[in-house]
């Protein structure tokens, strides 16, 4: 392993040589949880239209000085043009919601305010309470045209969806998803499907990733399992990485002797940036690359791979895909002792409590994942903090995926 690096020139590393993702052109049908590369304006004034917020009759409030019955002289549908007619005192329009409103009338009021009076009539229940504009929608009173509604690295989900519907966009410009391809190590690790036998045990790391990726909306596609053998992982790695945009590998990183990874990465051409973080866990963690090919390599102790995938695989993917980063960090004060590290910066799972408060839940080693169910996420504490400061000092929260 070379020399360690801080978490912060381990994340600026990965930031320069991950290269962005392409923008395609993507059916909006397929859009949801992808990033939006272009800007989405609005074509029109929102509403377009004086629109009718309720089912009921459209007025004119002057006309309620003198009576409460009014004539019903014609209907106005959802979708139809209002009739040009001579509107005269003492009359209405029936009228549904989400109807144009002409230009003709002030004035909605609801059905269940109103009562039939006879053939063609109704009387207003409560005419003193009606008042110019009541009921209606007015033309623009929501956005102007021409205003960019959705910036170029939102999230694209339901309202964003709608929005860009709203606006005529059939197809968006989004990011291209990475072909990403999973590879798990080891010979200790069978099948989920298998029975283990006492030396051995299951594939649970690479379902746990894909499980974080695919919230992310970033699918794992091709998943691969390499054996501790130099010559097999040297001809698995080297078609993979010429096969796809990201190559995510748990285990065989660390200075084991059947540690192959590193070496092999090396052998096959590919830049090493960066192995050895000043963390705890995953102080293994690489990055290397090769022809546009991003490699991720994350240890093979469950808790350290997840929180290494958590800290810098899915920020930077998310960074490639042009996401912005403009949502601020979420600040949890710590109720309970929490020890640092005396040089490495140390992740602690945290249970988020009511008032943005967190109590701490470490686990007992980077192997043990039950632990990690007490908790929500985590926090990352700096080296050498102590136990008194950290209680009741705000960290940033990390949100389990």
């Amino acid at each position: 392993m070379k020399k360690l690096i801080s978490q912060a020139e381990a994340h600026a590393a990965i930031d320069l040589h991950l290269r962005p993702f392409p923008a395609i052109a993507c059916p909006i049908g397929k859009c949801a949880g992808r990033i939006l590369r272009q800007p989405i304006c609005s074509d029109r004034p929102f509403p377009p239209f004086d629109r009718a917020m309720m089912d009921g009759y459209a007025l004119r409030a002057d006309d309620l000085q003198t009576g409460d019955t009014l004539q019903i002289i014609g209907r106005i549908d959802a979708g139809s043009q209002p009739p040009p007619i001579d509107f005269t005192p003492h009359t209405c329009l029936e009228i549904m919601t989400g109807a144009v409103v002409p230009d003709y009338v002030d004035c909605i009021v609801p059905v269940e305010e109103t009562e039939k009076d006879g053939e063609g009539f109704i009387r207003l229940c409560q005419p003193d309470t009606i008042r110019r504009g009541d009921y209606i929608h007015p033309r623009g009173s929501d956005e102007t045209a021409g205003t960019q509604l959705l910036a170029p690295g939102s999230r694209l989900g339901s309202r964003e969806i709608a929005i860009a519907a709203t606006c005529g966009h059939a197809q968006i410009e989004v990011s291209k998803k990475p072909s990403l391809c999973l590879i798990g190590t080891g010979d200790e690790l069978v099948e989920i499907s298998q029975t283990p036998q006492p030396h051995q045990i299951r594939r649970s790391n690479t379902a746990a990733l894909q499980a974080a990726l695919a919230r992310n909306h970033i699918p794992a596609g091709n998943q691969v399992h390499l054996p501790d053998e130099l010559d097999g992982t040297l001809h698995m790695l080297d078609r993979l990485i010429g096969q796809n945009d990201v190559v995510l590998i748990t285990g065989g990183i660390s200075m084991g002797r059947k540690d192959f990874i590193p070496e092999a990465l090396d052998s096959l051409g590919c830049q090493n940036h960066f192995h050895g973080v000043r963390q705890k866990p995953g102080k293994p963690f690489g990055f290397w690359s090769r022809n546009g090919c991003a490699v991720f390599a994350l240890p093979g102790n469950p808790v350290s791979a997840l929180v290494c995938l958590h800290h810098f695989v899915l920020p930077a993917l998310g960074k490639a895909a042009g996401r912005t980063g403009t949502d601020l960090p979420t600040l949890v004060t710590l109720t309970s002792a929490a020890e640092a590290h005396p040089y490495l910066h140390r992740f602690l799972p945290v249970q988020r409590l009511p008032g943005n408060r967190a109590c701490a839940k470490p686990f007992q080693n980077s192997g043990d994942m039950i632990r990690l169910l007490e908790s929500d996420g985590y926090v990352v504490l700096p080296p050498d903090i102590k136990n008194s400061d950290a209680t009741g000092t705000e960290f940033a929260f990390h949100t389990w995926y």
